[in-house]
């Protein structure tokens, strides 16, 4: 079994299991076939060991959810986010971090599913407590 896994972090490739089914990402474009054969016939031994492994991985267990700031007025800043804001304040300050952008989109969207995206966005940059 580490023989393989070896290969397969050595390829770039991420296997996860969600909901019993064995899912493969990849960090480069072109994938090894051949790895991906390997991978197939060693699928049911690949899950168990992952889903073996998975609560006693440090990663796991240093994990800490990142608590929510109640509402306030303002809030601390990191010293990078200080930095931007007095270069700002300057005549002529740069807008560098600050690029609009706008898209034409063509065709059918689904309302539901776009607002949850972009709340899920949202919530993910939430302001944490220090």
């Amino acid at each position: 079994m580490k023989r393989i896994l070896n290969k397969i972090s050595n390829e770039g490739l991420i296997l996860e299991v969600e909901n019993g089914e064995l899912q493969i990402f990849s960090t480069k474009e072109e994938v090894d076939q051949q790895l991906v054969s390997e991978i197939k016939s060693h699928k049911k031994e690949l899950v168990a060991y992952l889903v073996k492994h998975k609560k006693s991985t440090p990663q796991n267990e240093k994990y800490r959810e990142i608590p929510q700031c109640p509402p306030q007025e303002s809030y601390p800043l990191s010293n990078a986010q200080l930095r931007l804001w007095v270069a700002s304040q300057f005549e002529g300050g740069s807008v560098a971090y600050n690029i609009p952008n706008s898209i034409i989109w063509d065709g059918a969207i689904d309302i539901t599913a776009f607002e949850k995206a972009i709340n899920s966005v949202i919530k993910r940059h939430e302001t944490y407590c220090l």
